[in-house]
């Protein structure tokens, strides 16, 4: 299905790849992470460093009314 990747990834892994600090979570792998569900990211947090962070993904527009849009909008394209 379209929209759809896997988490397989150790922790320690992505910590050396983007070294970022703060504490390690426990993810399992995952092998279909859909839109709406929270996802690690890592990002910028205050002061410059790296962070790892659990975020939902997707793409909700702002005049949404219900979150559940973005299950359609998927493969929206910028044009």
């Amino acid at each position: 299905m379209c929209g759809r990747y896997s988490i397989t990834t150790p922790v320690e892994a992505l910590r050396r790849l983007f070294r970022f600090a703060g504490p390690a979570l426990n993810l399992a792998a995952r092998y279909n992470v859909a839109p709406r569900q929270d996802v690690p990211v890592v990002r910028l947090a205050e002061g410059g460093t790296r962070a790892i962070a659990m975020l939902r993904w997707g793409l909700v527009p702002f005049w949404a009314k219900d979150a559940a849009i973005g299950d359609r909008l998927i493969n929206a394209r910028s044009e």
